[in-house]
């Protein structure tokens, strides 16, 4: 709350008179927008009997070294159906976004 001190016509200390009301004013701003990464590691262990490597098994939705989550491809999917962006220019949005999470 800001305060109203003195007069700004005559300097007149105000810091005894009621407040008669308040002027609202509000600022809509945007929270910033983090990366979330999620690591998944699958054991490997080698079988005493056979020496052949065995692994474990990631989730049927992690089927690369490195991916984009759900959120990630929901957003360029909107961009670029919803707001007719073309597919390279998403690319573009997406790539600078990305970086721009990272540095936060």
């Amino acid at each position: 709350m800001y305060e109203t001190v003195s007069c700004v016509h005559c300097q007149t200390s105000l810091c005894d008179v009621p407040v008669s009301e308040y002027e609202n004013r509000q600022v809509f701003d945007i929270p910033a927008i983090h990366i979330e990464v999620t690591e998944h590691k699958a054991e490997v262990k080698f079988c005493p009997q056979c020496g052949k490597m065995n692994k474990g098994v990631f989730p049927q939705e992690v089927s690369q070294p490195v991916q984009y989550g759900d959120n990630v491809k929901s957003h360029a999917v909107y961009f670029n159906n919803y707001h007719h962006i073309p597919v390279a220019r998403t690319a573009e949005i997406m790539a600078e976004c990305i970086l721009l999470f990272q540095q936060i």
